[in-house]
Formats: C-alpha cells, sequence, structure tokens
C-alpha cells in the first residue's frame, strides 16, 4: 500500500523524539519521493493522507498527524504526541490499536514515540474488521504477529481504588524483568496501554481515544516524568465510585461497576522488525480473517449447541394406543355371499371419552355391528380417521401441558440488580419487603463483605442506591445465614445479638476484658450497672473491677489501695503518677513499668523484643489471643512490645481514663522497605532514622506516629485475628506479614468494627508472622 505525503503549514515542535531529520524543501509541492524522511522539523511536521485502504477516519486538508505546540507544561502534566482524526470508531474495537502499540514501543528502538509510529499503528489498525467487543487474550492467542513476540505475564481483574498501587507494582515489576513491561487497562469498551522502561525514561500511556483535555483530534503517545502525575490522569480518566453509607470504598460495587481488566506484557525476543509493509499489511490482514472465521466458528458451534438443547426441551414424547387388529377382505367375485373368517356378529368397540367436545367422534366409533365386509372395512377406516384426529388432540394438549410445567418448575428468568445478569427462579434472592431480586452470587458476596466489616444491620443494596427518601430495608436474618458458611453465620449472629443489645435502651452492656474473649454481654439494667463494681463474664467466668482500668479483681482492697501497691510491686514506688482526671487512680498495665510515666521521658518509639519463655506472662497472652482467633496455619517470629512518646500516647491515656478498653487486632501491608523482615528477625531498631519513609508503609508508619484515621478520621480493626488477617498485605517475594494487638476505648467502637477516631485505639504489641 503506497502512502501519499503532503506537506503541512508549518508547526512548531519542541518534542526532542523526532526532531531529527528534517523535510525536503526541494521536493513538489503535492508529493514527496519514498526516500525522503517523514519526520517532521522543528519548523514543518509531516502529514498523510487518508488514502489508507478501509480507514475510514474523517479526512482533513490541513493534518493527519500533529504534535502539540510548544507551550509551558504545569507539574506532573504530559508531553503529548498525537493523531488528528483517529479514535475507536476507525477499527470498532480500540484492543487491536493497543496490542500493535505494545509491539512498537518494545520492539522500535530508534523512535518508538514518534508520528511515525503512530502512522504504523493506524495503519495495523485499520486492517481489523472484527467484533468490537473482542478480548486483549483473545487477539494475542489468535494472531502469530503478536503470539510471537509479546509474552504475557499475568492477566488480572481488579479494582479502580487500586490504580496508585498497580503503577508501583508496574515500575517494581520492570526493575525486577530488567526489561520493558506494559499493561492493557480495559473498562467497558475502553482500553489503554501504559509502559515503563526504566528509571531514566518516562512512563508512556497510548490512547486510541480522542481526549478534550489532552488530545481532542485522536489517537496520541503521552510521556509522563511524574509518576504522580501518571496515577491523577488515570483516576481523572477512570473514577472511582465512593459508598457513602460505608464510609469507604465498597467492597462489592467495584466488582461490578468500577472493574478493570488489567494484561501484563513483555517481549519475549529481540530484533523484531516492526516496520509495516504493503506486504505485512497484506499478512495482518490475513491473521486477522482467520481469527474471525475461528471465532465465527466458535459462535456458530455454541448457537448449534444451544439450538438442540431447545429442541430437547421442546420434544414430546406422547404414548400412542396400541390399536386394535383390522381386517379387510373383499367379497368373493364367484359367490353372492360374502365370505369371512369369522361368523356372527362382531363385537361393539367403544372407547371412553372424558372431553364432551369430543361427543361426535365417539358416535362414529360406536357403531352397530357389522353387516358386510366391505361396510366393516369402511366403518374400520373410518375409525382410523377417527383415532388420529384425537391423537392431534392429544398431542397439543400435551405440548400445552409441558409448557405450564416447565413454567411452574422454575421456566421464568430474572435479571439481577447488582451483575445485570439473567437467572432462572431457582437462583433467585428475593426480599419481599421492596421487592428487589438478586443473584444468590451477588448476595453471598454483599453479605460476606457486611460480616468482614461488621456492617449490622446489613441493608438492601438496590435500596441505598436507588435514594427513593424511603429507608433501606434490613436483610433479613434466614436470608443472610442461607448464603453464609457455617463459620460466617456465627459471627453474623454475634453482630446480631450485639445490635440488640446495644439498641436496649433499658439494660447496659459490657466487654469482657479478657485478652482472647471479648465478648459483649448484658450487665444489668442501667440503674443497677452504675453502681456495678465488680463483673464476672459468664462466657468464661473473668472477674474485674469496674470502676479500674486494670483487668483484674482486687479482693479485700480499695480501688486506690491495689493500684498504689500493685505499683509498689512492680519497682514503680519512685515513680508514682496520679491522673488529673481521677486522682484516685493510679494508672499501671499488668507487669509493665508505669507507661504514663515512661512515655513522658521518651522522644521515640521503643520496641522490646519479648522473649518466648514461659515465665513472660505477655508473651503467652499476646500468642494465645492470636492463635485462638486466626483461621489459618501460622508461624509467630517475633512479638514485641511498643511504647509511644508522650506526644503519641497522651490522646489515647486522656480518654481511657474515664472508660474501659478492649482488645482489638488491626492488619496492615508491607512493601519493599525491609523494615518488616528485619524485625521478624529479633533486630529491633528504634527511632524515625532507622524507618521509610513511605506513605503506603504500614509496619513503619504505625510503629512511629500511632494509627491515624484513614477513612473519614476512622480506623479499621477486627475483634479476631482471623478478621485482621484479610487486611494483610506483603510485597512480592517477602512471606513476613505484621499485624498490631491494640487497646481500644470500648466507648468509641462504632458497629463492632471501625473506631471513631484514631485517638481511641493505640497499639501495644507488634506481631510478625507468616501464614
Amino acid at each position: 500500500m503506497s502512502l501519499r505525503l503532503q506537506r503541512a503549514p508549518k508547526l512548531r515542535s519542541m518534542n526532542p523524539f523526532y526532531r531529527d531529520t528534517e523535510l525536503d524543501e526541494s521536493s513538489d509541492d503535492n508529493t514527496m519521493s519514498e526516500s525522503s524522511s517523514i519526520a517532521p522539523s522543528a519548523s514543518t511536521a509531516c502529514v498523510a493522507e487518508s488514502s489508507i485502504s478501509g480507514l475510514g477516519m474523517p479526512r482533513e486538508p490541513d493534518a493527519m498527524f500533529e504534535t502539540m505546540p510548544a507551550k509551558p507544561r504545569p507539574y506532573g502534566a504530559p508531553e503529548v504526541i498525537c493523531a488528528k482524526g483517529h479514535s475507536a470508531d476507525i477499527s470498532l474495537s480500540c484492543i487491536p490499536s493497543c496490542m500493535e502499540a505494545c509491539l512498537q514501543i518494545f520492539y522500535n528502538r530508534n523512535r518508538p514515540y514518534s508520528l511515525a509510529t503512530l502512522e504504523d499503528i493506524l495503519k495495523a489498525t485499520s486492517r481489523y474488521r472484527g467484533e468490537s467487543d473482542i478480548k486483549a487474550t483473545d487477539l494475542r492467542a489468535g494472531m502469530r504477529r503478536y503470539n510471537d513476540t509479546l509474552n504475557m505475564i499475568s492477566h488480572v481483574q481488579c479494582s479502580l481504588t487500586d490504580l496508585p498501587r498497580l503503577v508501583d507494582d508496574l515500575a517494581a515489576m520492570t526493575k525486577k524483568q530488567g526489561q520493558s513491561v506494559a499493561v492493557i487497562i480495559t473498562k467497558s469498551l475502553e482500553s489503554i496501554v501504559v509502559a515503563v522502561q526504566n528509571e531514566n525514561k518516562p512512563i508512556v500511556v497510548f490512547d486510541c481515544h480522542p481526549r478534550p483535555d489532552l488530545h481532542p483530534q485522536g489517537a496520541a503517545f503521552l510521556l509522563f516524568e511524574d509518576k504522580n502525575g501518571l496515577v491523577k490522569y488515570l483516576q481523572q480518566l477512570m473514577p472511582a465510585t465512593l459508598d457513602s453509607d460505608l464510609h469507604r470504598p465498597s467492597l462489592l460495587e467495584p466488582t461490578m461497576t468500577d472493574f478493570i481488566s488489567i494484561l501484563t506484557l513483555k517481549a519475549s525476543k529481540d530484533g523484531v522488525d516492526t516496520s509495516l509493509g504493503e506486504k505485512d499489511l497484506l499478512m495482518l490482514e490475513i491473521q486477522y480473517e482467520n481469527l474471525e472465521l475461528r471465532q465465527q466458528q466458535i459462535r456458530l458451534m455454541n448457537r448449534f449447541e444451544q439450538t438442540a438443547m431447545d429442541i430437547d426441551d421442546r420434544r414430546v414424547f406422547v404414548p400412542l394406543e396400541p390399536l386394535a387388529a383390522r381386517q379387510f377382505v373383499s367379497p368373493s367375485n364367484e359367490s353372492g355371499n360374502p365370505i369371512t373368517r369369522n361368523t356372527g356378529k362382531q363385537p361393539e368397540r367403544k372407547r371412553r371419552i372424558i372431553d364432551e367436545s369430543d361427543f361426535g367422534l365417539t358416535q362414529q366409533l360406536e357403531r352397530t355391528p357389522y353387516e358386510s365386509d366391505f361396510e366393516m372395512a369402511q366403518r374400520l377406516h373410518e375409525e382410523e380417521i377417527a383415532y388420529k384426529l384425537l391423537d392431534e388432540r392429544d398431542t397439543v394438549m400435551a405440548m400445552s401441558l409441558q409448557e405450564e410445567f416447565r413454567i411452574e418448575a422454575g421456566g421464568w428468568e430474572f435479571e439481577c440488580r447488582l451483575c445485570l445478569k439473567t437467572y432462572p427462579n431457582d437462583d433467585i434472592f428475593h426480599l419481599d419487603e421492596c421487592n428487589h431480586s438478586l443473584c444468590r452470587t451477588c448476595a453471598a458476596q454483599y453479605v460476606l463483605g457486611a460480616v468482614l466489616d461488621g456492617n449490622f444491620p446489613c441493608l438492601c443494596p438496590c435500596c441505598k442506591s436507588a435514594k427513593s427518601g424511603r429507608p433501606p430495608v434490613e436483610i433479613p436474618q434466614h436470608m443472610a445465614l442461607s448464603v453464609l458458611s457455617i463459620e460466617d453465620q456465627d459471627v453474623w449472629l454475634t453482630m446480631e445479638r450485639e445490635y440488640a443489645l446495644k439498641n436496649n435502651k433499658n439494660f447496659s452492656f459490657m466487654y469482657c476484658r479478657k485478652v482472647g474473649c471479648g465478648i459483649l454481654f448484658e450487665a444489668g439494667t442501667v440503674r443497677e450497672a452504675e453502681h456495678l463494681t465488680r463483673v464476672m463474664c459468664p462466657y468464661c467466668q473473668h472477674e474485674w473491677c469496674n470502676k479500674c482500668d486494670l483487668d483484674t479483681w482486687h479482693q479485700g482492697e480499695t480501688c486506690q489501695q491495689y493500684h498504689m501497691g500493685f505499683c509498689s510491686r512492680q519497682g514503680c514506688e519512685n515513680r508514682r503518677y496520679k491522673l488529673p482526671q481521677n486522682p484516685s487512680q493510679h494508672y499501671n498495665y499488668c507487669s509493665a513499668p508505669c507507661l504514663w510515666k515512661e512515655s513522658e521521658s521518651l522522644e521515640k518509639t521503643k520496641l522490646t523484643l519479648l522473649d518466648d519463655t514461659v515465665n513472660n506472662l505477655d508473651y503467652i497472652a499476646v500468642v494465645g489471643a492470636f492463635q485462638n482467633s486466626i483461621r489459618v496455619n501460622t508461624v509467630v517470629q517475633a512479638i514485641y512490645q511498643i511504647v509511644y512518646p508522650h506526644r503519641v500516647a497522651k490522646p489515647f491515656l486522656d480518654r481511657r481514663a474515664a472508660s474501659q478498653t478492649i482488645r482489638r487486632f488491626h492488619g496492615t501491608r508491607t512493601v519493599q522497605c525491609g523494615m518488616a523482615s528485619e524485625l521478624a528477625k529479633g533486630k529491633a531498631a528504634v527511632g524515625p532514622p532507622n524507618f521509610c519513609a513511605l506513605p503506603t508503609c504500614g509496619p513503619c508508619g504505625i510503629i512511629q506516629n500511632g494509627l491515624k484515621g484513614g477513612y473519614d478520621g476512622q480506623v479499621w480493626s477486627g475483634g479476631t485475628a482471623g478478621t485482621s488477617h484479610g487486611y494483610t498485605f506483603i510485597f512480592p517475594g517477602s512471606t513476613t506479614r505484621v499485624m498490631f494487638l491494640c487497646d481500644a476505648v470500648a466507648g468509641g467502637l462504632a458497629e463492632a468494627a471501625p473506631v471513631r477516631e484514631a485517638q481511641l485505639i493505640l497499639p501495644r504489641f507488634l506481631i510478625l508472622y507468616t501464614a
């Protein structure tokens, strides 16, 4: 295919990627030789006339490709190399252009981000005439051009909320692979390419769709020097929704509305020629046609199988009554008397018919005895016709009954309000109060998300999204339990019981203070609870004083005597300190030194490694609480006791003095800073210089500054280690997971899962383990 080139109006181009050659000014006004360079110079730009076969793009007299005019770019904004007049409508799908862009980025060593490369991508894409909804994996597997040159690293599906982590993982994967890595991100029917080469080169985005803000004319390369600018661009291009009722990104909606597919690719060989001559384009078109024929064959086979199943469903088997043997004997020509094998009268043939509308046919069957062979043959013939009419009526009635039976047996279908797919009625999760219907798969995911987050009551997701002004309907207990496992059913019942106790205004409730229990129970009426001193948990029989901060009962001693004496036994005689809110109480915890006084003398967080001996009661209590509530096999590597400086611990200590506390677990994720691995080996590094400053590193940030409210000022925690284990995340190549055992003010818990303010929870122990 020959490509005629025109000289465009002179444009100022400040792009250094294609400033190496100049246009031959001595060539003809309308054409130029094939040996002339098509790369634009600093003062001119080369354009291509829309003579590509079947391209179908709008023809403009000025230019098809252009570079953005030179102007100051704000910090984080990309450099744009765009082509005019190209969009996804040209080839019905943007997947072929993204796949060709990956090949050009990997193997075009000279100028991978130039107008000439964009022209090659458009020429290759114009040869595709297949379906618009083709998948990137199917196109790569069916095209030899891409199957031989591009290796698939992974194909995953995730939420749009994971875009910042995706960019970080892509950079890390490029460093690990030692070569360029590109991903094709697909949302609905739009796809873009993000490619990372090394630290010295910009991050490249290829987009075949026109964007009004950056490249309104058509396809373009976007070169990002800053990773944060790329993340901001992707978040603006693919915004994620926020569930206002949960105060956090929803667990279910990303799987339905904010769902993206990510295909990661890398080069599989070296020295691949990316140029597209007439022969190459012809071969590419043949490969596209073969791919379309294979896909059409698959669709026809699926349609044939579906048709065969429909035929089997509609096939009716009607048993025919065995007819009596009939004898047709003609009268003899030699005798005037009829000759038959039977003598006497023929027996009457009767058929009992239920329907009174068949009375006329019945009269034809109930005849008088036959008088001759000829008359008998005639009567038998009429009887056979009557039987055929009855059989036809029976067939029609049987087909009608079978259709009614199919409808009654669940043949109707319904559409799920979340995933928008069609399911039979026997797979329905229907709420009678609001008349909303979901498939059981979506209902199970939604209810399980409510259990993991501690959200109770569980409200209908369709009612919440409708915003009709009416209160959302609560999912009944029997409906929720029908889609949960046995273990999750126990969690649901516990949440339901705690919700009932909390909403009973006539009674007071408490949480058990024993590590490993923490169950909510009824403490009596409100008036009785005001004067309650000695409390015993009805589940584990643990006793404690309701007026003290300690988790024990002091028999025969007042609170002041016990606290002061307890501190003396631990060597705290010279460091007694009375809280200003309640002078009768002295703050202390277990067998540790006075936390309030010790925190005042600290400038940095103090980590103390607990030994695993039988005499260390703190180690035994923490390991027991952790292993008794986690549901997976784990190996504890190390446990540290955390003492924060006064600036971090004071907000929690002030609030704790006026309320009781319970134990909560908080799981976090680790990054590639290596601090978790060092702590797992027993190296207790102290002080900010030994910790990383990455905003996504959970261990380093929490150890230095405590827990911070990430969702509207709230801190998420779990009552069991099994719940918090699901929130831990490890970087590829690492095995150590991190979880904190915290003290939380019981009055600050909302729905038993999130703590309303970060000052109401303080980490006490650091647990490093593998699972």
